[in-house]
């Protein structure tokens, strides 16, 4: 099982134009393309997508009247898991805000709030036993990376066609080898 954040809800689901940068800060183009593979992949390996309840609280407050109709797209298929802030996550959530305090010691920390928003996700992510989360938010790749969860952003998906062109490109070096070895027996 893996989680979406909110910025890849809104990607997959509205067809509104985005602007994502990497980590870099340049453009990502694709942004759509990049979301709607990947999903297109996680069907065909039957995974299961985890929206947990904070990240579909900061979707339905964006999606604005459109947000009972996208709703229910979510929940009539199977692919989506509506994960809700329970008990286990509670528990997750208040090691990782300790866990951040440590290290935080003496310094400023962002807004609290949106700290302990990111940290409810992550805490989810971690209590649902999920191995990847889909996130644009740079805190949420560090919050990821102290429970042992790889983040994922846009920028890091591959588009449709490179990953045909390297599969071709692969092929090619196969029938390439395979054809000079046959060729020196």
């Amino acid at each position: 099982m893996i989680v979406f954040d909110t910025t890849f809800l809104i990607v997959l689901l509205e067809d509104k134009a985005l602007s994502i940068t990497d980590r870099e800060d340049k453009p990502v183009t694709k942004v759509h393309e990049r979301v709607r593979h990947l999903v297109q992949k996680l069907s065909e390996s039957n995974s299961i997508i985890c929206v947990p309840t904070p990240v579909l609280a900061e979707f339905m407050v964006r999606a604005g009247k459109a947000g009972p109709e996208l709703l229910k797209r979510l929940t009539n298929t199977s692919k989506f898991s509506l994960s809700p802030f329970g008990v286990k996550a509670a528990i997750e959530a208040a090691e990782l805000i300790r866990a951040i305090k440590d290290e935080q010691r003496g310094q400023p920390i962002e807004t609290w709030a949106k700290v302990k928003f990111d940290v409810q996700i992550v805490a989810i992510a971690k209590a649902e036993g999920c191995s990847v989360i889909y996130a644009e938010d740079p805190h949420m790749e560090a919050h990821g990376k102290r429970v042992g969860i790889d983040i994922r952003r846009i920028c890091d998906l591959a588009l449709p066609q490179e990953e045909e062109e390297e599969a071709t490109l692969f092929s090619r070096l196969n029938e390439t080898s395979n054809g000079e070895s046959e060729h020196k027996k």
